[in-house]
């Protein structure tokens, strides 16, 4: 045993006394450590200098306020690397972590350095977006899926609160159904042309002039809501009348985007002016009977153009509810151009307005079909809605399933 020691201790010692005595392989050795190991630190130092520790508290919850367990979140953390003296090229970082909500809906990072932290819920592949649980979508809301960690003086820094978590919100789905759906449909108004109404048909998604009277396959148009717009040249101004295509039917706008049509609360038409302000800027009124037909600003109004306003229509004596998604109007050189989306429940008397996100697409072209057909030979069709069942189905047995409710369509 006292040998071992005496063993170790001259391993460590005679280099020490040769190098001692050797004051040139010294220098030399410490100038090619210096070589190897500076380099290294200086970028350890700058990496740390560059980037900030990051420390950060969330909570998910639904929109009835309701804390969301189990959900998977995938949020991206940037930052400099040590590469950034070698290749700035290579010098931006990101690494991908994962985390899923407690019992109480609370998730948290810590013990990364970065200068960004960053959240994806609208990633185009599903798989990598932020916030995934089964029944449930993000709901877009006005906290940022964007974050500072470095630096300090942005709005968007991040300040650890384990009291005060920053809120995301998901939606639980309402009732799911099948729904005819049209996105961008879109018509520019000019003060020189008299062309300034349009009719709309929410089973095939299409808006037409009032002279016309049959799609291009010789089929019957039905206009389950129409839009007209007048040029009013003494106050500088377009005047809009979103209005109800027959008498039974009606409108109403809304703040919000809702899953289930109103059952109660619609009439005729809903008229709106679009004109510019003192800042060049799009303004919107809404002419509201409630109020003795005094302007005030659209229900909902925020001043970009991505934003939507919604209108809730029920039309025909099968009484179909739909969801019009209306951007907000572009204005340039006095043209008018409206662009909106329409979201139909083609089930007379179903209110619900909540797209099934797992239906096949041998299904739902099955469906579309049955739709189509239907109307075309009755504007006022009554269509027995597909069950949660069908959903699950295999699509081997979509032909038996469609023929049996063809059979119960005829009847």
């Amino acid at each position: 045993m006292v040998i071992n020691v005496l063993g170790r201790k001259a391993i460590i010692l005679i280099p020490i006394l040769y190098l001692k005595n050797n004051k040139k392989t010294l220098t030399v050795l410490i100038v090619f450590l210096s070589i190897i190991f500076l380099p290294w630190l200086a970028i350890f130092i700058s990496y740390r200098i560059l980037n900030a520790p990051l420390t950060f508290y969330s909570i998910v919850l639904d929109q009835d306020n309701n804390p969301v367990q189990g959900v998977e979140v995938r949020a991206t953390i940037r930052g400099w690397t040590p590469l950034v003296f070698l290749n700035p090229f290579a010098a931006i970082h990101d690494k991908t972590i994962f985390r899923k909500t407690d019992n109480f809906g609370r998730f948290s990072v810590k013990g990364y350095y970065g200068r960004n932290f960053f959240f994806s819920p609208y990633a185009y592949n599903q798989s990598e977006r932020s916030f995934q649980k089964d029944g449930y979508e993000y709901l877009e809301g006005d906290q940022s899926t964007f974050f500072w960690i470095l630096p300090k003086s942005d709005k968007n820094y991040i300040k650890p609160d384990r009291n005060s978590p920053t809120i995301f919100r998901m939606r639980k789905f309402e009732e799911l159904s099948h729904l005819l759906s049209r996105d961008e449909l879109d018509k520019t108004f000019s003060p020189a042309t008299n062309e300034h109404l349009r009719f709309c048909d929410v089973i095939k998604n299409i808006q037409f002039a009032p002279d016309k009277k049959l799609d291009n396959g010789g089929r019957p148009l039905f206009c389950d809501f129409s839009i007209h717009c007048e040029w009013e040249e003494l106050y500088n101004r377009w005047k809009i009348t979103v209005a109800s295509g027959d008498e039974k039917g009606g409108i109403q706008i809304r703040n919000d985007k809702l899953y289930t049509a109103p059952e109660n609360g619609y009439k005729p038409s809903i008229v709106f002016y679009v004109t510019k302000n003192s800042n060049n800027a799009v303004s919107i009124f809404l002419n509201d009977s409630r109020d003795g037909y005094s302007e005030r600003e659209m229900v909902g109004y925020r001043k970009t153009s991505r934003d939507k306003y919604y209108f809730y229509l029920r039309s025909r004596d099968c009484e179909l509810y739909s969801r019009v998604a209306m951007r907000v109007p572009s204005l340039r050189n006095g043209m008018l151009s409206l662009y909106y989306d329409i979201t139909t429940n083609p089930y007379a008397g179903q209110r619900s307005l909540e797209l099934e996100p797992n239906i096949s697409y041998e299904l739902k072209r099955a469906l579309d079909k049955e739709i189509k057909d239907a109307f075309a030979k009755d504007p006022n069709a009554i269509i027995p809605p597909p069950t949660p069942e069908m959903f699950k189905m295999p699509d081997s047995q979509i032909p038996q399933i469609m023929a049996e409710r063809q059979r119960l369509i005829s009847k």
